[in-house]
């Protein structure tokens, strides 16, 4: 039986943290709301609602941390060049994805 991933000391943040459509939205982090909305294909309040539960899950106070945490654990990994809307992270291959 796999074992749960230990939750980080600092944050409390696990790989089993934040649902596939919350990890879709964090990569996206560095757009507006109406963007990420267009993007994904969901009402700008589903956006909002998911950003609110993001911040809430990683104990983050802004998108910067949030993002900041996801990439400390590997979750995400800034690419070396963003694309023309500004996304500038992929989902991670590290211990806790």
């Amino acid at each position: 039986m796999p074992t749960m991933p230990s939750p980080c000391p600092r944050c409390g943040y696990t790989s089993l943290s934040l649902s596939p459509k919350e990890l879709e939205v964090a990569l996206l982090l560095g757009l507006t709301n109406k963007q990420i909305a267009t993007r994904i294909s969901v009402a700008d309040n589903t956006v909002r609602a998911h950003i609110r539960n993001i911040m809430v899950k990683l104990a983050a106070q802004s998108r910067t941390e949030a993002t900041l945490l996801l990439i400390r654990h590997g979750v995400i990994h800034v690419s070396d060049t963003a694309d023309p809307d500004g996304v500038i992270c992929e989902v991670g291959s590290g211990p806790d994805s």
